[in-house]
């Protein structure tokens, strides 16, 4: 079963009754800089650290890597934010939901086909706002 989950990109889940959610941790983290020059300096430590390029620069940001974006001011959540990837957003929320995680909808974005794309937590967690992302 484990096997054809994976090879299907399918839960688990579905003959054995294990929740179990597909997620990618840190499919892109935001750090908060405040402004330019911090951005900048902070990615250069980052991209130097972990042996990335600084990738470029956005209107929001700089990106050091694929994961890492640092911001150019202040965003959601107080240190940054973390996406969580997951192949069924809809899915990965009502889990979440069940364990007692609680979402902000107004910051809710949906596909033509009303799945369910992007959602923040309500709550920050280690000072870092966390959000789901449809793959």
């Amino acid at each position: 079963n484990l096997e054809c989950a994976k090879e299907l990109n399918i839960p688990i889940c579905q003959d054995t009754g294990m929740a179990v959610i597909f997620a990618e941790i840190g499919q892109d983290v935001h750090i908060s800089g405040g402004d330019f020059e911090t951005a900048v300096n902070e990615g250069k430590k980052l991209a130097a650290l972990l042996g990335w390029n600084i990738l470029k620069e956005s209107e929001k940001g700089l990106f050091v890597g694929q994961r890492f974006e640092l911001m150019k001011s202040q965003g959601r959540g107080t240190h940054g934010h973390i996406a969580v990837a997951t192949a069924n957003g809809d899915r990965a929320k009502w889990h979440m939901e069940q364990r007692g995680f609680t979402f902000d909808e107004s910051t809710a974005t949906f596909a033509p086909d009303g799945r369910m794309k992007f959602n923040y937590l309500k709550d920050e967690i280690a000072g870092f706002a966390i959000h789901l992302l449809q793959k």
